[in-house]
């Protein structure tokens, strides 16, 4: 689970918030559930300007001023592998403070093996046809790919209906809009590599060991539980949003290894976390059905 979110800074200039001052400009993070539970961040750009509040003002027959902000979204791949942050914003050496001529940029991660692109795109800055003139960005949920890249379906206003709010405005498909795989090679910041897994109990003993393979996978995938001594486990695997879509449970197992079979070819394309419980101890890693 990601939330592409800017983080910003919080004030007020009453004396009982202590005087402190208000902006708007902050830092793009992906926040994400981990695999061991809660939850982890990783950076993703500065902003370089302030949303524009009043951009649009006085349309002809328009009732209010219209503002633009900085058109964040999140998209991913199909199979739930990558995870595409795009958005836009003004060059700094444009000398303006807020977000009204805007680029085109992206960030991918990803989820499988850790890793993040090695720089943000900006797509349109030195684009003559497009360069600063981003407005209304959109991109959509689920990204495409080929042997070699992403490529992000977005769209982008250049008419805004001659000025006239009671007109259509025309979007236009951006193309171009593309991130080669082997440009997402950098390790995350804050970002926990994937690993098998082993639970330490408490006297610093190791409890059990959990693999799955294949992952990512679209057919069966065995869940293997090594034993470090006997007891009961637990299998429950879940979707994104908290739902239990197989559980299985084995009492009396002896040392050794112990093997789940979860049948991945029943479930949606995605994200899953499986749970091992051994002995009251619990460890989870992600699945990738594809």
């Amino acid at each position: 689970l990601h939330f592409i979110s800017p983080v910003l800074g919080g004030s007020s200039p009453n004396p009982d918030s202590t005087l402190y001052a208000w902006t708007t400009k902050g830092y793009l993070f992906d926040t994400f559930t981990v695999p061991t539970g809660g939850w982890g961040a990783t950076f993703i750009d500065s902003l370089k300007t302030d949303e524009s509040a009043n951009y649009f003002i006085g349309f002809p027959g328009g009732s209010a001023d219209i503002g633009h902000d900085h058109r964040i979204n999140a998209s991913r791949t199909t199979d739930g592998r990558y995870v595409v942050a795009s958005w836009t914003d003004t060059e700094t050496e444009l000398g303006v403070p807020t977000n009204i001529y805007p680029n085109i940029k992206a960030w991918a991660f990803d989820v499988r093996d850790r890793k993040v692109i090695d720089n943000v795109r900006n797509y349109t800055k030195d684009d003559a046809a497009y360069a600063d003139e981003n407005l209304w960005y959109y991109a959509s949920h689920r990204v495409m790919t080929d042997a070699t890249k992403i490529m992000i379906p977005g769209t982008v206003a250049k008419n805004l209906g001659n000025g006239n709010d009671l007109q259509p405005i025309q979007h236009f498909f951006v193309k171009g809009l593309d991130i080669p795989f082997a440009n997402i090679n950098r390790n995350g910041v804050n970002i926990p590599v994937l690993v098998n897994t082993t639970s330490v109990n408490n006297t610093g003993q190791k409890a059990f060991k959990v693999s799955a393979y294949p992952n990512p996978t679209n057919a069966t995938t065995v869940v293997s539980v090594e034993m470090i001594k006997g007891g009961d486990a637990t299998l429950t695997v879940s979707n994104l949003i908290g739902q239990v879509v197989h559980n299985e449970s084995r009492k009396g197992l002896s040392v050794g290894t112990a093997s789940f079979d979860v049948d991945a070819s029943k479930l949606n394309a995605g994200v899953y976390f499986y749970t091992v419980n051994v002995n009251g101890e619990t460890v989870t890693n992600k699945l990738i059905v594809e």
